[in-house]
């Protein structure tokens, strides 16, 4: 996507990836902490067991997972993997 195009441009040319682009990733990241946040909330024990709750569990631990790695800057390469299944919870809805 955009992302990688931009990644690898900057690679190409020896440069770090420009500052808006980590700017864009805590955004993206933040609303969809909120997001979960208030599908657990509304939905409560559905969230677990309702017919999507697979899907549910997948954006729980993606989420989780993304934020500890944005808090701590842990997981390096992992972090590429976690941005990708991001998209695909875009793509789900």
């Amino acid at each position: 996507g955009i992302h990688a195009h931009i990644s690898m441009t900057y690679a190409l040319q020896q440069k770090g990836e420009p500052a808006w682009i980590e700017v864009v990733e805590k955004i993206f990241s933040i609303v969809f902490v909120i997001e979960i946040a208030i599908r657990v909330a509304v939905l409560q024990d559905i969230f677990f067991i309702g017919l999507d709750w697979k899907w549910n569990v997948f954006d729980l631990l993606i989420v989780t997972i993304s934020t500890i790695q944005d808090l701590t800057g842990l997981m390096g390469g992992w972090s590429r993997m976690f941005r990708t299944f991001r998209c695909c919870r875009l793509l789900r809805s």
